[in-house]
């Protein structure tokens, strides 16, 4: 499904998407600066892996979060949070999965996360892990980040928040960005839910436009599309 399609399809369109998030009228915009602002982080990709010093790192990351002004009151982490658990054994998806925790628990502030391609555990076959290992795939992520789910929302302040799993595991044991249809008809009934008038955060790894094919192979370079 290409952007426009799932736009119009989650109702996206008529909202004001714009790069990953959904903004009021200019009318609400300005009246909310002036009547209760507050600000949220973003950050993403973290990696966490021993051998960088990724503790030690993203520790020293949490802290300048930490120390923003004017206070931040969320913070939201957009996947890759470790690396790399999609071609590795139990034991070092463990240790980077406790790593991330063990770091991330020094926020002053709610956190809150999406999946991202790395935090699969044991799907390529380099890894050696059975399909019936009880954190298999996504289910590390789910219980241990994800509050038992790859996607939900949640309602902060007057503003709701969507964070979606944009990674769907091919037949190969690979992975692509894709929204699969239940999501998508889960998504639909959670937008409708929130109606026009609520600010709607999407979150989510693999974004939904890229320039990439353009930067690598030239502006001409026709878009693949599902």
């Amino acid at each position: 499904m290409n952007r426009r399609h799932f736009l119009r399809a989650t109702g996206l369109a008529s909202a004001g998407f714009l790069g990953g998030l959904a903004v009021p009228s200019r009318t609400q915009t300005l009246g909310a600066r002036r009547k209760d602002r507050w600000s949220f982080i973003h950050y993403t990709d973290v990696h966490v892996q021993p051998e960088l010093r990724a503790e030690e790192g993203y520790r020293q990351a949490v802290r300048a979060m930490n120390a923003v002004k004017p206070k931040p009151e969320l913070a939201i982490a957009g996947g890759d949070l470790v690396f790399d658990a999609f071609e590795t054994g139990y034991d070092r998806a463990d240790q980077l999965f406790k790593m991330y925790s063990r770091v991330t628990a020094d926020f002053d502030m709610p956190v809150h996360a999406a999946i991202g391609n790395h935090d699969l555990f044991g799907i390529s076959p380099k890894a050696g892990v059975s399909e019936t290992h009880p954190e298999f795939g996504k289910t590390m992520f789910a219980n241990r980040i994800g509050q038992g789910k790859t996607y939900r929302s949640f309602d902060f302040r007057d503003w709701h928040f969507v964070i979606l799993d944009s990674i769907f595991v091919t037949p190969t044991s690979s992975y692509e960005g894709r929204i699969d249809d239940e999501q998508l008809a889960w998504l639909q009934q959670d937008l409708r839910a929130v109606g026009s008038k609520r600010p709607v955060v999407l979150v989510t790894h693999i974004p939904f436009f890229s320039i990439f094919p353009a930067l690598q192979n030239g502006s001409t370079q026709a878009v693949y599309r599902r």
